[in-house]
């Protein structure tokens, strides 16, 4: 049992409150702290998640008015990542945070190592809070607001945070607590308001202030991308389909934002193959736990704030904009007038189809949603035109005065929609049977004309021995064409016959024999292509030091994706199978390599290690077969360390 516990201050941090209680308490052996508060010497304290809480409370003074779930809110950062957290990962991750559990596994539910991103390496201050606090409470202590990964400025004092001494990272190595008043010494303030970045810090602050003294409840993940999908729509970024524009997203979203600043923020854009895999993407198409600072980036760019995007529910923009809407029959005193108050929607997909209807019966449709002013005078496909247009069209077809060109002008039809109305309303076709021309009797020529005609044939295949009759047809068309009219059955007698022509099956073979050439030759030049660019690839990966990579299929793959056709016919590709063999890399000549570096850093580090910590530097503490070759390269590596002793 805790006999007396000092009470936490405004915004401090669990770990603070502790280190403070160890200042108190000064028990020679430091790990008995660890004992009393959480419960072993074993149980390591985390800043970001103190775990072991349950234990705490249990054994907090008698009479105390503290409950876990008071030390959760208020003096852990869990508050600013449940704001976006789904219920299940939330209630998890309370469970763990109260009675213990893995480290690893609570960092990842709240999404910090899914996307590499972590607090900050050290506890960090600003100096006028560290002097406010000595003048108002005595001591000064470590603030919540400052250990929040983004929150580069204090937005009380308008000042850069500074870095203390004391790790974030692992702070039960020291095997001790460390006090804010114990480390920090008064340094001047550097003003943040000349700084470019200023307003966007201070924004990114002022939100994580506000997450962390208001909980949100509402963390529902279809909530969230309903939110999202909203304001996406309203800056532009949903096309008419539904789908998100990702690409003109990412482009407006490294406009605004400078490189130098995502990389402060640990939110940089890595090269990637598809542009909805990128961090910024995912926030709105994915399900997955996601840094609350990277929503806060989203956010800012979509220009809404914490408070409105959690308490504001945005009505997604109307698809057809604000009515009346127009009529678009021509026939209609309405015509372009705003004369439909009213439409009916019909969602589609993600796609709204509306149907507009006026007084004069013509109904129409059209899909959403609205991209510029003028889409409201569009229309997709006519449902119903109505009696008052087809009255009209009824008196325009017996007006002979009014042509089929002006009737297709002034109803606002094509040529195929007018013969349909025509057959469906069955008008009179012709429209004036009174004028219908009676068929007239073959034109009858002279036995001179016929003869000019066949004489000048005569002449034209005696000057074309041997020619096709397509040669003749090209050569004199008007005579072709008259003679194939008006003498048809001398002109077939006395025309060259229509030659047939045979198909040349020995050159038939000849190309296709030509072409297996090719395909062969075409394969024989990628199989050396993709065999050089995995020689490539494995070079490369066997230079990078950091983070080091295993040479597999599965590394090269990544860069050269036409490997996988090997797998699918590797007796096309040899020289390719050959490569694949000679630069994959096993476990135990990766773990050479490894040590060969980690060897070489320490060197240029001039430091000897224990073998334990070249070990776990070196990253050969799991899943690594101890044979005698490893055993013996970490052998001859100590030996060599052993000179800086």
């Amino acid at each position: 049992m805790i006999e007396h516990f000092t009470d936490p201050y405004p915004d401090e941090i669990l770990y603070s409150v502790w280190a403070r209680y160890s200042d108190q308490v000064q028990y020679p052996r430091k790990h008995d702290v660890f004992r009393e508060l959480l419960g072993g010497s074993a149980r390591s304290p985390v800043v970001e998640f103190p775990r072991y809480l349950g234990y705490f409370v249990d054994h907090l003074p008698f009479g105390h008015h503290y409950t876990v779930d008071w030390f959760i809110d208020h003096h852990t950062l869990l508050p600013f990542y449940s704001s976006f957290m789904p219920p299940e990962r939330l209630t998890c991750v309370r469970e763990i945070m109260i009675n213990g559990g893995a480290s690893n596994a609570l960092h990842r539910k709240v999404g910090v190592i899914i996307h590499k991103t972590a607090s900050p390496h050290w506890l960090r201050y600003c100096p006028e809070c560290v002097e406010h606090d000595r003048n108002f409470f005595g001591e000064c202590y470590w603030h919540r607001l400052h250990q929040v990964l983004g929150v580069e400025i204090c937005p009380l004092h308008k000042t850069f945070l500074e870095n203390s001494t004391v790790p974030t990272r692992r702070p039960h190595e020291a095997r001790k607590f460390i006090s804010a008043e114990q480390t920090i010494q008064a340094i001047s303030p550097r003003k943040a308001v000349s700084s470019p970045f200023y307003n966007i810090l201070m924004n990114i602050a002022l939100a994580t202030r506000y997450l962390l003294s208001n909980p949100q409840g509402r963390t529902d993940p279809d909530f969230l991308r309903m939110q999202y999908h909203s304001l996406l729509l309203q800056r532009g970024f949903i096309a008419r389909d539904g789908q998100i524009r990702v690409c003109d997203f990412l482009i407006a979203f490294t406009d605004y934002y400078p490189s130098e600043l995502l990389r402060l923020l640990h939110s940089e854009l890595q090269q990637i193959r598809f542009p909805g895999e990128s961090w910024p993407s995912l926030i709105f198409l994915s399900r997955g736990a996601q840094h609350p600072l990277r929503h806060l980036l989203v956010l800012h760019f979509l220009g809404c704030s914490v408070e409105e995007f959690f308490h504001q529910h945005f009505q997604p923009q109307k698809p057809f904009g604000e009515g009346p809407w127009p009529c678009l029959n021509p026939a209609c005193e309405y015509y372009l007038q705003r004369n439909i108050t009213s439409y009916q929607l019909k969602e589609r997909t993600d796609r709204p189809v509306g149907r507009f209807a006026c007084e004069c019966g013509f109904t129409y449709t059209r899909t959403g949603p609205d991209q510029s002013p003028e889409d409201i005078f569009r229309r997709e496909s006519i449902l119903s035109y109505g009696p008052h247009w087809e009255m009209k069209l009824r008196e325009y077809w017996a007006d002979l005065t009014v042509s089929r060109k002006d009737i297709l002008s002034r109803l606002g039809i094509n040529p195929n929609t007018l013969r349909w109305l025509v057959i469906k309303l069955q008008l009179p076709i012709p429209r004036n049977p009174s004028r219908v021309k009676t068929s007239k009797e073959p034109k009858q020529y002279s036995l001179e004309t016929i003869s000019r005609y066949r004489e000048q044939w005569l002449d034209l295949i005696e000057g074309a021995p041997g020619e096709s009759r397509t040669f003749l047809q090209r050569k004199r068309p008007d005579l072709y064409r008259w003679l194939s009219l008006h003498d048809k059955e001398w002109f077939m007698t006395h025309s060259p016959s229509r030659k047939t022509r045979q198909k040349p099956i020995a050159r038939k073979v000849q190309l296709r024999s030509l072409g297996e050439v090719v395909v062969f030759e075409v394969k024989e030049s990628l199989d050396i292509r993709t065999a050089d660019a995995v020689y490539a690839t494995a070079r490369q990966l066997m230079t990078i030091s950091d983070p080091l990579e295993i040479v597999s299929f599965k590394a090269i793959f990544k860069n050269v994706p036409q490997v996988i056709s090997v797998k699918r016919r590797p007796k096309d590709y040899p020289r390719t199978v050959q490569a694949l063999q000679e630069v994959k890399e096993t476990r135990k000549a990766f773990s050479l390599r490894k040590i060969q570096l980690t060897l070489q850093k320490y060197q240029e580090e001039r430091i000897c290690p224990t073998l334990w910590q070249f070990v776990q530097r070196a990253h050969l503490a799991k899943n690594t077969p101890r044979s005698e070759i490893i055993q013996q390269a970490l052998d001859e590596a100590m030996g060599v360390l052993s000179q800086f002793a």
